[in-house]
């Protein structure tokens, strides 16, 4: 299963049909293990050449209903889903056809939820020990230090800003799923 961005897209449209209009729709996913160890708190469940690629290529976003390009490891914010704290950043690959703006919906955007830190070791992982010049040493490196796990946790969060032409209410969705 490749949660995002097709999964998380497909929330996002299946929660804006349920509302007359749209405005914006905050969209977050990411996997992580279910029992994280270490100051990663990851485990590279997914192709470490994937992984490398979104922490280093630019990132495709809708802001205010602009399309742009902006940096990866970037837009830090914090995230609670279900008691857990989490933390969410920009990554490249989030955008895909399904999640271009439109008229109703205008602001959609896809970051990962990794455990708070994970932002700030990997910019240190990779511009101050200069790891994205060889990415391919890079997720060797990163595989060794946090191999696949068995259990993992595909964390979704959607958060649309709509409703009638009376008001715009926040209500989201947050939800943890997890794969064995």
């Amino acid at each position: 299963m490749r949660s995002g961005p097709g999964f998380i897209a497909i929330v996002g449209a299946s929660l804006a049909k349920k509302f007359e209009k749209v405005r914006s729709i905050k969209l977050r996913v990411g996997a992580l293990p279910c029992h994280p160890t270490g100051l990663l708190s990851y485990a590279f469940n997914w192709s470490p050449e994937g992984v490398v690629n979104e922490y280093l290529n630019d990132c495709e976003v809708i802001e205010h209903g602009v399309h742009k390009w902006v940096s990866p490891l970037e837009w830090l914010e914090k995230l609670v889903i279900n008691g857990i704290q989490l933390e969410s950043f920009t990554t490249s690959g989030g955008l895909e056809p399904c999640a271009r703006p439109t008229p109703d919906c205008g602001e959609p955007g896809l970051q990962i939820d990794p455990l708070p830190g994970h932002a700030k070791l990997m910019n240190f992982f990779f511009h101050e020990l200069h790891m994205h010049d060889d990415r391919k040493k890079a997720g060797e490196i990163l595989v060794n230090a946090k191999p696949p796990v068995n259990d993992d946790v595909v964390y979704i969060h959607a958060q649309p800003k709509a409703g009638s032409r009376e008001g715009w209410p926040a209500r989201s969705l947050s939800r943890p799923i997890i794969r064995r």
